[in-house]
């Protein structure tokens, strides 16, 4: 599991997104889907243009999120203006149908019962010409903002769902089995990320007992390992 951040340069980043399908001229890497999430929502604040990439991102993706995985992560995410970021962006999820990202609305709204306190940047007087313009934000609206409405980016942008998946082998694996922990240990053994289910445990975000159950059922396919090509 990635450590946590408090801040991340964009630069830093750029490979991340390009292996994640963020149509940026570069080399990309392989990256890992949730952590990458969070680390576009600690930049949001002052790159509100890589928040709308990441939507538009997920109307294409949003089925191979391993939401569950993400709530995981979520918990050392400090940054309480990224924390905003994440409940707009799950309950904009939630509205476009997937109730899954309900337990991140949640979450987020646990972290001070209410509403959470953010910092004075992010609590930007409201434009009237822009709101008037494009309408108000709900979901912002909802976590205490008031801000223009916030619509996924060009979906140019963003590569296709085919080009994403053949550059994104974690993603991969989510499509053949499952948005998932037993997609995701497939992941780990398949490209040999950990020797054993403590180290695969720290990287995918499960618990330990639940990471010996599926070592223990994943090494009775002898294969696996051909799923990494």
């Amino acid at each position: 599991m990635r450590k946590s951040k408090s801040t991340v340069a964009f630069a830093s980043l750029r490979p991340s997104l390009i292996g994640l399908g963020f149509a940026f001229y570069g080399d990309g890497e392989q990256s890992d889907p949730e952590a990458t999430i969070l680390d576009i929502l600690r930049l949001s604040e002052n790159d509100p243009k890589v928040f709308r990439m990441l939507l538009s991102w997920l109307d294409k993706t949003r089925d191979l999120i391993h939401v569950e995985r993400l709530r995981v992560l979520a918990g050392d995410l400090t940054d309480k203006s990224a924390l905003i970021f994440l409940g707009v962006l799950a309950l904009k999820q939630v509205k476009c149908g997937d109730r899954r990202f309900s337990i991140l609305v949640d979450f987020v709204k646990s972290k001070s019962g209410k509403g959470v306190s953010v910092r004075p940047s992010l609590q930007r007087d409201a434009d009237p010409f822009l709101m008037e313009k494009y309408g108000v934000d709900l979901e912002f609206q909802e976590f205490g903002i008031e801000s223009e409405k916030t619509a996924p980016a060009d979906p140019k942008k963003i590569l296709t769902l085919e080009a994403i998946m053949a550059q994104n082998p974690w993603l991969r694996f989510r499509a053949l089995i499952g948005a998932n922990f037993r997609a995701d240990m497939a992941y780990v053994m398949a490209h040999k990320l950990a020797q054993n289910p403590y180290q695969a445990a720290k990287l995918v975000g499960c618990s330990q007992e639940t990471a010996y159950r599926l070592w223990k059922g994943l090494l009775l396919y002898p294969q696996l390992g051909n799923l990494a090509a």
